[in-house]
């Protein structure tokens, strides 16, 4: 019994450090941080490989000797809750990382309920990290404004859940809207405007909610591969620990004989309503959670689709200022450069010299047909050329478009991870990288790539999905601007989104809830929805 105790300790004394929210299991019986020795929530009479104190002989100290009678009380309480988990642990009904998981929950939530100054779950508290006297955590008015120390937030400012967010359930609600119109690029076609809502539902109460993809044929193996392959990895897990999650779920891409990008959309459903969740727990929104760097995006429109019943170039135009944007995003590559440069030429005039004016070609040229059309737009002020060459070799046919072509070159929604894009970057072939989180497993891949993005002076921009975007784009110093399609082709974002804000001076300001703040319209749902 005595090693059994011994291995239990030291697999507590190792929390997983990279769960910020839940190191306070580490010091659930406080130790230095408000004393002077250290302590770990480990059982009587084991000890750990360094060879600190038993947990049980220093919380008796500790319960005996400290002046402050609301710690006491805090410490009384976690000590009880101890006394029962490790009593499980040893019946096998719980692991050493639950009991942590358990107690830091405990400790906060008593502490919260003694009014105890001095410790809450916002921060990593850890005693190896955080060196403060007893009189400076309790007393040090800088923690009451988020200044260094444990500070105390206003009330209400974090949600009883913090510290563990256990996934219930994973729900999912196809969504299938027909468009009034076929949608041309340069090769590829749109009848329907297509996605899935993806919540997972926590113990605590909390529901993360995301949409994301704009899948039409694959909808169905999508949310198979979740169901089957993605939820019963992720049920009891803790959704604070996104990175395990996301890893838990990444397998599902692992199959060569399908299409990977579609395990990759079916882990960002989940891994975005995780994050949703994660920002509810905390009481902020996402874009301020991911770094906060800006408040409000300039927004881009995507148009001049080929097709039949479209408005003229001109008209289309009129509309887009009309509706406030200040930029767009102009789709080429279906007709001859001279075809298209003669177009964009048109839609230059109609716009006039002070709006955001970008190309997209779909990967449908050649490098000699992407040169020839930079050399007809050289004095239209062209933002950037996006996926201007074909598929097979465009790494280095990009790095000859921005070397040769005098136009800023954005890529990387083709790419399905982050190292993809940092060999983009290594081959100097994008200015711009549009790598799409709804299409690469969600925001907790998407990060590394705009952390490897900065490293190589690269900007960011995001394949649609404006949902996600305007919080991924408006956290990060170098991104630029979330785009929009027209409401016919994509009514999902101008109808189901009951808060969009309107366009100002063509920016839109990132909503001020927690999470990802939008409120979902349940009518437009039930009436779009394909699984009943």
């Amino acid at each position: 019994m005595k090693d059994f105790q011994a291995q239990i300790g030291a697999e507590l004394v190792q929390l997983n450090p990279e769960q910020n929210l839940t190191d306070l299991s580490s010091m659930a019986f406080v130790g230095k941080t408000v004393g002077d020795s250290k302590v770990f929530p480990i059982p009587k009479g084991a000890t750990t490989p360094d060879g600190i104190p038993t947990a049980h002989q220093e919380a008796r100290k500790l319960l005996e000797a400290d002046p402050v009678p609301q710690f006491q009380q805090t410490l009384q309480a976690t000590y009880g809750a101890f006394e029962k988990y490790l009593a499980d642990m040893v019946a096998g009904r719980m692991s050493p990382q639950d009991v942590g998981d358990k107690l830091q929950s405990e400790f906060v939530r008593s502490a919260q309920q003694m009014g105890l100054p001095g410790f809450w779950p916002g921060r990593t508290h850890h005693p190896r990290q955080t060196r403060l006297t007893r009189s400076r955590a309790l007393t040090d008015d800088n923690t009451q404004h988020g200044g260094a120390g444990l500070a105390v937030p206003p009330d209400g400012a974090f949600g009883s859940a913090v510290g563990r967010l256990t996934i219930r359930e994973i729900e999912l609600i196809p969504v299938v809207v027909p468009l009034e119109h076929e949608y041309r690029g340069s090769y590829y076609r749109m009848k329907n405007r297509s996605t899935i809502i993806t919540r997972v539902h926590t113990e605590e109460g909390i529901v993360g909610e995301a949409y994301a993809g704009d899948e039409d044929a694959t909808l169905q193996e999508i949310m198979d591969i979740v169901r089957v392959e993605i939820a019963p990895k992720l049920i009891g897990q803790n959704a604070f620990s996104f990175e395990r999650c996301w890893q838990l779920g990444y397998p599902a891409t692992y199959d060569q004989l399908r299409d990977r990008r579609v395990s990759l959309v079916a882990l960002a459903g989940v891994d975005l309503a995780i994050w949703d969740a994660i920002g509810k727990a905390l009481n902020v929104p996402l874009w301020q959670l991911w770094g906060g760097y800006r408040d409000r995006i300039g927004v881009n429109i995507i148009g001049g689709y080929y097709g039949e019943g479209l408005p003229s170039i001109a008209e289309e135009v009129a509309w887009w200022r009309e509706m406030g944007f200040k930029g767009c995003k102009f789709k080429i590559g279906g007709k001859s450069p001279a075809q298209d440069a003669e177009r964009v030429r048109e839609c230059r005039e109609a716009a006039g010299e002070d709006f955001v004016l970008t190309v997209d070609a779909n990967q449908g040229w050649t490098l000699h047909q992407a040169l020839d059309f930079c050399s007809r737009v050289q004095d239209l002020d062209i933002r950037w050329f996006e996926e201007p060459c074909v598929w097979t070799n465009d790494r280095r046919d990009m790095r000859e478009v921005r070397a040769r072509g005098g136009v800023p070159v954005c890529a990387g929604q083709s790419e399905y991870s982050p190292a993809g894009c940092r060999d983009l970057f290594e081959a100097g072939a994008v200015d711009v990288c549009n790598f799409d989180a709804s299409w690469s497993g969600g925001y907790t891949n998407w990060r590394r790539m705009a952390a490897t993005a900065q490293l190589y002076s690269v900007q960011l921009g995001h394949h649609e999905e404006p949902q996600a975007a305007a919080h991924l784009l408006a956290s990060q110093p170098h991104g630029t601007y979330m785009e929009v399609f027209h409401p016919d082709r994509d009514p999902i974002w101008w109808n189901l989104i009951a808060n969009r804000p309107e366009l100002v001076d063509g920016e839109l300001a990132l909503p001020t809830g927690p999470g990802f703040g939008w409120e979902l319209d349940a009518d437009y749902i039930e009436r779009h929805r394909v699984d009943r």
